[in-house]
């Protein structure tokens, strides 16, 4: 594993210190390569590589320090992944994130966020290649093994023949619980919850019965060992191969499944949602209007949460995808009356959503009379057929990732997504496919994926560096030449398009946002052609919309949007007033987008996206 030490110092923060090879986590002292008259505080930053990934000696790099501010000059800085150490640039004082990435395609990568204070431990990886976690050993026998989000950098799994692990994503390291979930459980749902992680639902593997409880972990000391509260589920609902997602007031909610009495198989339509404070668990009142058995749940950037796939009480594929709403002011969890049907609906359905709302979808059965196995969803019930995967996988499962480009894992392979051309290309020419992978499949954090293999070996595999702080384009100009780093919010083609020299053409609607990056205090610039007009858009995580009117007046006429707290102002290229209506919370990070008028067509010449605090 590799360490390197960081100072961090009063006007600037500083990376210093010497890596290393070895087979456990090392600590190291300062290499004496930094100012010793700015040092204030010293932060160990620890580089860990699994021991199956490689050797990661040597291989030049570069690093980034991200954070609310416009990057420094140089942005980033050359080294080398070496023994003998190197030593880093002072760092800006509100540098939150550091990225590590390749000179080129192929090489090393990993990023951490930066506390305030105490250590970074950050994961790095091969990119675009999966390597196991699980050391020499599998864990153990893993159907029905669940997965999902402690925290920023923890995943817990849950399983009915093994012990629940907890993965560190700084470190790689996997460790082990001790014994504390009474029942054990297969086909349950794992979801961060207040401090830990809410392991709901499932089957007791001794008896095959669904559970109406829950059990709550919380993490002791360190992170790891720590306390099990059990808790019934609303109307002691049994619930198995259900869904679940984290709400934006701290809840999660149920979301279909199947109940089991004796001989008697039924889907369930119910959507339940578990409070954390106190433990408190209540039923919404509302359902899913069609009951599903193993479904797929996406909390999208809209704020809806969309649900598909799944199979129901015979077993047969649900066509149908639905999308309920949850209100901003109330949490209210309502069921939209809006629906869609996918094509050629088979048991293995995948799911992955875009930045503006949409959904991507793979069907793992080959297309039929037209009807493609590959497809975009959109928010209004459209499906925009994409093309045929072919050959036809039969088994396929989805992870979100950044730029809008989510993974398609198929068993033989790994695919993403390219919101843009509208092609699933291979993930680079080293990419691994995983073998059979199992339901624990999670988009870990921003381009990293992990899953649990059939052969019982958790896998992890680093695909971007992208995430909230990034800063693209110096000067941040998007779709003056280039399409990069944002996404449409449905397929090229008829409603929306890129050219270089014209900019992005919108029309019905549609939608363009900034991918993955989220602001504070943020100016927004677009440029317009004469007699067009677009809406820039600022949306908090849960979808809450501050909409500016930018109306061109002039040839080449601009609108400046300044968000600060809860509101945003705006004003045009001659000093006119542009309205914006809606707030958000001050505290909210906010993406950026524009987008066109119900009816009509917009072009937008260029956006400009500027981090405005220092």
């Amino acid at each position: 594993m590799l360490s390197v030490h960081r100072s961090k110092t009063t006007a600037a923060r500083g990376i210093c210190g010497a890596l290393g090879l070895a087979a456990s986590a090392c600590a190291l002292a300062a290499s004496g390569s930094c100012s010793a008259e700015t040092v204030v505080v010293n932060q160990a930053v620890r580089l860990y590589v699994p021991a199956s990934c490689g050797d990661a000696g040597g291989a030049p790099v570069t690093y980034t320090g991200l954070g609310d501010f416009q990057p420094m000059s140089p942005p980033t800085e050359t080294v080398a992944l070496g023994s003998d150490g190197f030593a880093l640039t002072a760092l800006p004082s509100a540098t939150r994130e550091i990225v590590v990435a390749p000179v080129s395609d192929a090489g090393w990568a990993g990023a951490a966020l930066v506390p305030d204070a105490g250590s970074v431990a950050m994961l790095v990886l091969p990119v675009d290649t999966a390597c196991s976690l699980s050391g020499g050993t599998g864990l153990g026998d893993v159907p029905g093994t669940s997965a999902g989000m402690l925290d920023a950098t923890h995943v817990l799994l849950v399983g009915g023949n093994i012990p629940p692990f907890v993965v560190d994503l700084g470190t790689g390291l996997v460790k082990q619980l001790s014994s504390g979930l009474n029942p054990s459980r297969v086909f349950a749902t794992v979801t961060p919850y207040g401090a830990g992680a809410l392991i709901a639902g499932g089957e007791d593997p001794a008896e095959g019965t669904a559970q109406a409880t829950a059990v709550v972990y919380t993490p002791g000391a360190g992170g790891i060992d720590g306390t099990y509260a059990t808790l019934l589920l609303p109307n002691g609902q049994q619930r198995k191969q259900h869904a679940a997602v984290s709400l934006p007031d701290g809840r999660t909610l149920l979301i279909g499944g199947v109940t089991d009495t004796g001989t008697l198989v039924t889907a369930v339509d119910a959507l339940d949602p578990s409070q954390p404070i106190g433990a408190q668990a209540s039923p919404t009142g509302a359902g899913l209007q069609y009951g599903r058995i193993q479904p797929t749940a996406i909390v999208l950037p809209t704020g809806q949460v969309f649900v598909g796939g799944g199979v129901d009480a015979a077993g047969r594929p649900i066509a149908e995808v639905e999308w309920l709403t949850v209100d901003p002011a109330t949490h209210a969890v309502t069921s939209d009356p809006t629906t869609a049907s996918v094509c050629n609906a088979g048991v293995s359905q995948a799911f992955a959503p875009t930045e503006g709302g949409a959904v991507l979808a793979v069907m793992g059965v080959p297309s039929t009379n037209g009807c493609k196995n590959v497809s975009l969803i959109l928010p209004t019930g459209v499906v925009e057929q994409a093309f045929d995967l072919a050959p036809s996988p039969t088994r396929v499962f989805a992870i979100q990732g950044p730029q809008a480009s989510p993974l398609i894992l198929t068993g033989a392979s790994v695919l993403r997504w390219n919101p843009w051309s509208k092609v699933l290309e291979p993930l680079g020419t080293s990419a691994v496919g995983p073998s059979s992978p199992l339901p624990a499949v999670i988009a870990a954090a921003p381009g990293l994926a992990l899953w649990l293999a059939e052969d019982s070996f958790l896998q992890v595999l680093r695909f971007d560096t992208r995430g909230p702080f990034a800063t693209d384009f110096e000067p941040p100009s998007y779709l003056d030449t280039d399409d990069r780093y944002t996404s449409p919010d449905r397929l090229p083609g008829t409603d929306v398009n890129f050219s270089v020299g014209t900019g992005a053409t919108l029309a019905n609607g549609a939608s363009i946002f900034v991918t993955d990056a989220t602001y504070e205090a943020v100016t927004v610039g677009v440029a317009l052609p004469t007699g067009g007009g677009v809406d820039v858009v600022l949306r908090d995580p849960g979808g809450v919309e501050i909409v500016c009117a930018a109306r061109s007046e002039l040839p080449e006429s601009s609108v400046t949007v300044v968000r600060s707290g809860s509101s945003a102002s705006a004003t045009s290229g001659s000093g006119a007033t542009v309205p914006c209506t809606g707030t958000v919370d001050a505290a909210a990070r906010v993406s950026v987008g524009v987008r066109a008028a119900p009816s009509g067509t917009s072009v937008v010449r260029a956006l400009t996206v500027t981090r405005s605090s220092t």
